[in-house]
């Protein structure tokens, strides 16, 4: 949410999920994520998306719809956080800049915001 709100990144949901490089598909006639080149890793892995699990899957919406009725109302821990990675990997290229702070860590994930 804190990038939907960002006049950086695209202003919807789905937007900010699908923002990435995509390529052309001529003989389907539609644009396909660029493997590995989007912000959210499953979006673009060239794995299939189709919910395996329907009840996980029926049950996943109804709390996000949930969550965004109420969105006013939930504490940001992320402090404002636009960017994350796994602590489990080398710290990103853009994680280095010094425009960067580190806010939180919450399980393996480390949030950052872009101080200007």
């Amino acid at each position: 949410m804190n990038r939907v709100l960002d006049k950086r990144f695209p202003n919807t949901i789905c937007g900010v999920v699908h923002q990435g490089k995509h390529w052309y598909s001529k003989k389907s006639n539609k644009y396909f994520p660029k493997r590995d080149m989007c912000q959210f890793s499953w979006y673009c892995d060239g794995k299939d998306d189709d919910p395996k699990n329907r009840k996980a899957y029926v049950y996943s919406i109804a709390l996000t719809k949930y969550f965004l009725k109420r969105s006013m109302m939930i504490i940001d821990f992320t402090e404002g956080a636009t960017h994350y990675h796994a602590d489990y990997i080398d710290r990103p290229r853009w994680a280095k800049r010094k425009n960067f702070k580190q806010t939180v860590q919450i399980d393996t994930h480390i949030f950052y915001r872009w101080d200007q």
